[in-house]
């Protein structure tokens, strides 16, 4: 399933409500789910766009029995992914963010595009 949003002020009130609409209750793992996906949706608006509205950001949201994956994409300039290897303490440098989405995800990688990035992601669902 594939969803288009925009960047703007009700960014993540428009992906909240299409990851609820579109993810059963019965995931015990919903909340957490939520929170890595604005967090990746977050950072892609503030750093890879840099805070600058009407972008467009594509997510595609794959659902298994046991897993979902999601894609992410966006088309800012490449930028330098070294970051994403570099091990964090909680709070240095406002990385906190990206420790609880690679704790949560049991997968979770950012490459370069023709287009920008994209972001994947994989997450155990608990039933």
């Amino acid at each position: 399933m594939e969803k288009i949003f925009y960047t703007q002020k009700k960014l993540l009130a428009d992906v909240r409500e299409h990851l609820l609409a579109n993810l059963s209750n019965n995931i015990l793992n919903l909340d957490e789910i939520v929170i890595v996906i604005n967090e990746v949706i977050q950072n892609i608006y503030r750093h890879a766009y840099q805070m600058q509205d009407e972008k467009p950001i594509t997510m595609t949201m794959d659902i298994y029995q046991d897993q979902v994956i999601f894609k992410i994409n966006d088309h800012a300039q490449h930028s330098d992914l070294s970051f994403l290897k570099k091990e964090y303490k909680p709070s240095e440098d406002g990385q906190i963010g990206l420790n609880v989405i690679k704790k949560i995800c049991s997968h979770y990688d950012v490459r370069h595009t023709d287009q920008g990035h994209e972001t994947s992601c994989i997450i155990k669902l608990q039933q």
